[in-house]
């Protein structure tokens, strides 16, 4: 029971943190690379990653 309130917990804190910081992904679009905000990531899209990045996948 004590886990399941801890978990809970935790995923409110993370969904609280996502609503307030903009994850972006650097993506190439015509030739340049921009920083696009993870939700306008489009099929097609060629995705630069570094270490530590989120991957921007569903």
């Amino acid at each position: 029971m004590l886990g399941f309130w801890q978990e809970k917990g935790a995923t409110n804190t993370f969904e609280k943190l996502l609503t307030t910081v903009q994850i972006t992904a650097t993506a190439l679009r015509d030739g340049r690379k921009i920083k696009v905000h993870i939700e306008e990531i489009v099929p097609g899209d060629i995705i630069f990653l570094n270490a530590g990045d989120i991957i921007p996948a569903d």
